[in-house]
């Protein structure tokens, strides 16, 4: 069952939590299993500066497993909350399509700036992809679907999106822990500078 975009990018930090404690785990098997091979085999000298010794080793390697626990998580919740350029250039560079959504109502702007990006992207030999989103509902062509179903598959698929927004509040963020995008805000004049497309060139 697949889970809606949403929820898939909010577990997002937890999945990663868990995946890296599962390869803590691992490790600190290893360890125990050698130490007990090393044991066994009679090659450990068992006095007490050797047990303070293997001790000290112990804790210091569950220090590092609940390090990088904690630097698991902190990756992947700051990727989902933000994300370098590089990170979307990476992905555009990957893929063959780029998609350009047009979210809400567009201006004259927004067309403007999709057709700045799909130069850009033409440019790069990418095929940009132009696809309208209206109330949660993602239009591409004659097809329609979920928005929630089209952010799942571009995210599987790898093929970032640029989505273009009306607004008051001029912003440009990367995101790409699931799924590459970036959300280009901005009132006419922002968007007329069409910033994205001269990052893409």
């Amino acid at each position: 069952m697949r889970l809606p975009y949403s929820s898939a990018v909010a577990l997002a930090p937890a999945l990663a939590s868990i995946l890296s404690v599962l390869v803590g785990i691992v490790v600190i098997a290893i360890f125990l299993f050698m130490y007990q091979r090393l044991k066994m085999r009679h090659r450990l000298r068992l006095n007490r500066r050797t047990a303070r010794n293997w001790h000290i080793l112990f804790a210091v390697v569950g220090i590092a497993v609940l390090l990088y626990i904690a630097a698991g998580y902190i990756y992947a919740s700051s990727a989902n909350s933000f994300a370098p350029y590089s990170a979307f250039s990476s992905a555009v560079a990957g893929s063959k399509d780029v998609i350009i959504a047009m979210n809400g109502t567009p201006s004259l702007a927004n067309y403007q700036c999709a057709s700045m990006i799909s130069r850009s992207l033409l440019s790069m030999n990418k095929t940009p992809v132009v696809i309208s989103i209206i109330n949660n509902t993602c239009i591409s062509g004659s097809g329609t679907a979920s928005l929630s179903d089209c952010m799942n598959l571009y995210a599987e698929s790898g093929i970032p999106i640029i989505i273009l927004t009306n607004s008051s509040y001029d912003h440009i963020g990367i995101y790409s822990f699931y799924g590459t995008k970036m959300l280009v805000d901005g009132n006419p004049s922002y968007m007329a500078a069409c910033y994205p497309s001269l990052l893409m060139r």
